[in-house]
């Protein structure tokens, strides 16, 4: 059962970033629907590899804080929830960075 799941796993990861920015292309309004998925596989032909190292980054950090938590207690859930708190905002601005990278679409003017 193991052996299955570590396959499921392997998959999933793999085929993620093809359709991993699609709803921000369905968001954006740039494309509708199936249209999002298409203009996602098209963004990363170009830039899969970016892309997955980026997925994976993003899993080691969050492996860390779980472990992190499962094995300092009281303590490790504190200094978890801390990292947690303090990390899914980089992730999700990474994620918003990949997409505009990888999509072409301009950056916000601040």
């Amino acid at each position: 059962a193991s052996i299955v799941g570590l396959l499921v796993s392997l998959a999933v990861f793999f085929t993620l970033p093809l359709f991993g920015l699609a709803p921000g292309f369905a968001s954006e309004s740039r494309a509708s629907g199936l249209n999002s998925i298409v203009a996602n596989f098209t963004a990363m032909k170009k830039a899969y590899f970016p892309f997955l190292g980026l997925l994976l980054l993003w899993g080691v950090i969050f492996v860390v804080a779980s472990l992190i938590v499962s094995f300092g207690g009281i303590i490790g859930m504190i200094v978890g929830a801390v990292l947690t708190a303090g990390v899914t905002p980089l992730v999700i601005n990474a994620l918003g960075h990949a997409y505009r990278q990888m999509s072409g679409a301009p950056y916000p003017q601040m």
